[in-house]
């Protein structure tokens, strides 16, 4: 199955209440948003990898940069600074969404065939803030009907799912988890599809404060697929349905308890780039022709030649350069907040060390094939790069990598006023680097 079949078939389930997907600009769904609360439209507009729901980190999620756009335009979303994610109106959309998971390196040094730096998300039911409470329902069943159009056999699922009733403290609040109202259904459903429910509470209930704004609460459901005796994570629900309580004090949430939210967040999300390997027959992410393709053409331009090097070096490249093609460079200026820009710093680390083992030279040939063997294959809007802009991105990678260079010459000459911590965080990635490639 080719990614535009895979999409075109994710994008014609995604519906709630309406028959057919509408698409429509971010501005436009905003402005008709009265009208459209029971239907799913397909946003035509990028979610962006660097956005203001995710402020010191990459986009992580679907809601977050379409909802923190929506709440800047509806009375009473923001409070303070912060966002009030619990004042969305009704409303469901269905997107794309680009995502780096920094913890994903880690999965990447440990040799996984499964995990990506850089990946995306795509929605089959969508995103619905609904004031109907049995939403989950018909979710479900819309995900199953999806399942089965593309091939994959229920039996081999299993599902994670918190049974509630249970009491929890979450941010200096001790409160009682009623019962989860999804857990008849799934067990139902479970009993007529053939699949596993697995009871787990850690990390099964979500009790967020998004960088300090306050969201709802509620149940997340991790669904994993059997494939070549291993457990693939490939999709997540998520029901919000309790709406916590709170004081603002010197200038930070404070929760005081939970109660019943009058509407239900619900949720879902499949790993695109896995869903296309296990539905393709294939052992890894990685035998995806596009990163097959990429491994290949940075072998053949690495005077040392290591196929684990050429992997983690193609996705750092495919990381580095969405988030510039989006931005344009790697600085404050372009990026905004330190801890976002400490974790640029970490990937240009990796980039950079990778570079130095491998002797890799990066030139605007050797971007241009890469993104050519990536876009051909996927035809997303992340890396959509002329030659100004590869001639850029060259630019500024050699411009990082002098700083880099000249950063890590002061270790002899001047170690008397060198950055301690940054020498050993840069000491601890070559360590992690060298055993991976050894």
């Amino acid at each position: 199955m080719t990614p535009q079949e895979l999409f075109q078939i994710a994008k014609s389930q995604s519906k709630f209440h309406s028959t057919a997907v509408k698409e429509m600009s971010f501005s436009d769904w905003v402005k008709n948003l009265h009208m459209l609360k029971d239907e799913v439209i397909f946003i035509t507009d990028r979610i962006k990898l660097i956005n203001r729901g995710f402020p010191s980190t990459f986009n992580l999620s679907f809601a977050e940069d379409f909802w923190t756009r929506m709440l800047e335009e509806i009375p009473g979303g923001k409070i303070d600074k912060f966002y009030n994610y619990l004042q969305l109106p009704p409303h469901g959309f269905s997107a794309i969404a680009p995502v780096i998971r920094m913890e994903d390196l880690e999965k990447i040094l440990k040799k996984s065939q499964t995990h990506l730096l850089f990946f995306h998300m795509v929605s089959i039911n969508g995103c619905a803030v609904t004031e109907d409470n049995n939403a989950y329902e018909f979710f479900i069943i819309n995900f199953f009907d999806f399942l089965e159009r593309i091939g994959l056999d229920p039996k081999k699922f299993l599902i994670t799912i918190h049974p509630g009733n249970e009491t929890m403290t979450k941010h200096n609040v001790t409160f009682q988890i009623p019962p989860n109202k999804t857990l008849k259904f799934f067990k139902s459903l479970a009993k007529e599809k053939g699949f596993q429910l697995k009871m787990i509470n850690k990390e099964t209930f979500l009790a967020l404060k998004l960088f300090g704004s306050p969201t709802p609460w509620g149940f997340r459901n991790e669904i994993f697929y059997r494939w070549n005796n291993n457990l693939v994570d490939i999709a997540t629900f998520e029901w919000l349905y309790f709406s916590p309580e709170f004081d603002i004090k010197d200038g930070k949430i404070v929760y005081t308890k939970i109660t019943q939210w009058d509407k239900m967040a619900a949720l879902d999300g499949i790993g695109f780039e896995r869903f296309l390997f296990i539905l393709n027959n294939l052992k890894s992410v990685y035998d995806l022709p596009p990163f097959i393709e990429i491994e290949r053409i940075i072998f053949q331009k690495s005077q040392i030649q290591k196929e684990f090097g050429a992997r983690l070096m193609g996705q750092l490249l495919l990381a580095l350069s969405a988030i510039f093609c989006e931005v344009g460079g790697f600085s404050r200026k372009h990026l905004g907040g330190g801890r976002r820009k400490n974790s640029i710093n970490t990937l240009l680390y990796y980039f950079f060390i990778t570079k130095d083992i491998l002797k890799t030279e990066i030139d605007i040939e050797l971007l241009r094939t890469i993104f050519l063997a990536y876009n051909n294959y996927f035809h997303f809007e992340d890396l959509k790069l002329d030659m100004t802009t590869l001639s850029n991105l060259v630019s500024a990678l050699n411009e990082e990598y002098f700083a880099y260079q000249k950063f890590i010459s002061k270790r002899e000459h001047y170690s008397a006023i060198v950055n301690i911590e940054k020498l050993q965080k840069i000491d601890e990635i070559k360590e992690k680097i060298e055993a991976f490639l050894h």
